[in-house]
């Protein structure tokens, strides 16, 4: 199946949406409803809860459940990005998601983009082109990517999103 068949299979399911960021990893909300397991390959669940995910012979399935709030746990974060950066390097399909597909896994998504040699301010804009402005919205981990990457978020990040520590309602929101 090529990539456009995968993603014409997707875009039909009226329940779940997935984007591809870059050939293979593929950014999603919540998987619900009657989903096609077998488009992908290997599965990251950024949420506390899980889907009825079904995988096929060497399938990996990663259940890393992060808050979209603070980077309260980078390691993890890192050790799933390098994952599947290493997952998609080697040709298989990844779907990365979390309940909207926005934030926690917009943050995996990036960070394995850069552990593929994608500077961290394209590894952001691939994420945002793929699965919309609103993706990345969450300033600490935007943060912390460029933290990752060694350099300063520049200006034009810093009016997007939320400001967790202002506004703590919407800091508990899960993305």
């Amino acid at each position: 199946m090529t990539d456009h068949e995968t993603m014409a299979e997707l875009q039909a399911s009226p329940v779940f949406s997935c984007d591809e960021v870059v050939a293979g990893l593929f950014q999603g909300d919540f998987p619900e409803g009657d989903i096609d397991w077998s488009l992908f390959d290997d599965v990251v669940t950024m949420t506390a809860g899980l889907p009825s995910a079904r995988m096929g012979p060497g399938g990996l399935w990663l259940h890393i459940p992060i808050w979209d709030g603070e980077m309260e746990n980078p390691s993890r974060v890192r050790d799933a990005a390098r994952t599947v950066a290493d997952r998609v390097i080697a040709g298989r399909r990844v779907l990365v998601h979390c309940w909207a597909g926005l934030n926690r896994s917009g943050v995996v998504s990036a960070r394995a983009l850069m552990f593929m040699g994608v500077p961290v301010s394209g590894a952001i804009a691939a994420v945002r082109a793929a699965r919309g402005t609103n993706a990345l919205f969450n300033t600490h981990f935007v943060a912390w990517l460029y933290e990752e990457a060694g350099e300063t978020v520049p200006e034009s990040e810093r009016w997007r999103g939320w400001d967790a520590d202002a506004d703590p309602g919407v800091a508990g929101a899960d993305d």
